[in-house]
C-alpha cells in the first residue's frame, strides 16, 4: 500500500478515529443522564456509562499513540476513514458501535508492523462487549442465562424455580428475573476490563490471564446472585435490595472486585510476543 503525505502519523490518525467513534457511541447515554439527573448526579453516575467502559475507550486511544515508530498514513487508511466517518456522524449510538466493529478488524490486520495499533484494535473490540456482543449473546441464549441465574438463586435459598422465576422464601411471592437483572451484563464488563488490562500492558494470554478473567466473571456473578437471593427473603428485603441502596452496593462491590482482580492480572510479568 502506498503512503501519502499527511500532517499526522498513522497512529494519530486512528487515535482520532477511535475518539470520534467512542464519543458518538457514548454521547446518547451521557446526554440522557444529564437531562434526567442533572450535571452533578450525572458526574457521580459517570454519565450512565460504566467506569470500566470509559477506561477501555481511553486505553484504546492511548495505546494507539504508544507506537515506538510513527508510520505514515496510507491511501487505504484515508478511504476507510472517510467511509467510517459517515457511520460515526449519524447520531445513532448502535450504528457508531457497529462502525467501530468495522474499524477494529481493519486496524488489526493492516498494522502488522505496529503492535500498539493491533493492541488498540483488540481493546476497541473488547469495548464493544457490553454494547454489542453481550446483547447478541443474550438475544440467542438469553432465556437459558436467566434460567441459570434463577437456578443459582434457588439453590442458595432452597426455594422453587420455574423458568426465570424464583419463589420467595416466605412463599407469598415470586422473583421474576428479567434481562437487566441478568449476570451476563456484569460478566461482559469483567471480560472487557481484563482484556483491556492484559492487552494494554502487553501481557501474554496464558493460563494465569485466563484464570484471572474467569475469577472476575465468577465474582460479579456471585455478587449479582447474592443480591437477588436477598430479594427473595421478603417483600421488604426485595424493595431494599432492588432499590437504589441495593443497586449502589452491588455496583460498588462489582467495581472493587473487578479492580482488585484486574490489578492482580497486571502483575503477570510475562511479556507478550506478537
Amino acid at each position: 500500500m502506498s503512503a501519502v503525505k499527511a500532517p499526522v502519523s498513522r497512529e494519530a490518525f486512528f487515535a482520532a478515529l477511535l475518539t470520534i467513534g467512542f464519543a458518538n457511541a457514548l454521547i446518547d447515554s451521557c446526554l440522557y443522564t444529564v437531562q434526567t439527573d442533572g450535571w452533578l448526579n450525572a458526574l457521580i453516575e459517570t454519565f450512565g456509562v460504566s467506569v470500566f467502559l470509559w477506561g477501555a475507550c481511553v486505553a484504546a486511544v492511548i495505546k494507539s499513540l504508544k507506537g515506538q515508530v510513527s508510520s505514515p498514513v496510507r491511501q487505504a487508511d484515508l478511504a476507510v476513514g472517510a467511509l467510517l466517518c459517515l457511520g460515526f456522524l449519524v447520531p445513532v449510538s448502535l450504528l457508531s458501535w457497529a462502525t467501530l466493529g468495522a474499524l477494529a478488524p481493519y486496524l488489526y490486520f493492516s498494522s502488522r508492523g505496529s503492535p500498539a495499533l493491533k493492541a488498540a484494535a483488540i481493546i476497541a473490540l473488547a469495548a464493544m462487549l457490553p454494547s454489542i456482543w453481550g446483547r447478541l449473546v443474550f438475544a440467542v441464549v438469553g432465556s437459558h442465562v436467566l434460567h441459570l441465574d434463577a437456578l443459582l438463586v434457588g439453590s442458595i435459598m432452597g426455594t422453587a424455580v420455574i423458568g426465570n422465576t424464583v419463589a420467595f422464601r416466605e412463599g407469598s411471592d415470586v422473583l421474576i428475573i428479567y434481562s437487566p437483572c441478568s449476570s451476563v451484563h456484569n460478566v461482559s464488563l469483567a471480560i472487557m476490563w481484563l482484556t483491556t488490562v492484559v492487552t494494554f500492558q502487553d501481557r501474554k494470554w496464558n493460563f494465569r490471564s485466563v484464570s484471572y478473567c474467569l475469577a472476575a466473571c465468577a465474582a460479579v456473578v456471585a455478587i449479582n446472585v447474592c443480591r437477588m437471593a436477598v430479594m427473595t427473603l421478603s417483600v421488604e428485603w426485595y424493595e431494599l435490595a432492588h432499590g437504589p441502596v441495593g443497586a449502589n452496593i452491588a455496583n460498588w462491590l462489582n467495581v472493587v472486585a473487578i479492580l482488585i482482580i484486574g490489578f492482580q492480572a497486571m502483575r503477570n510479568d510475562a511479556p507478550e510476543t506478537r
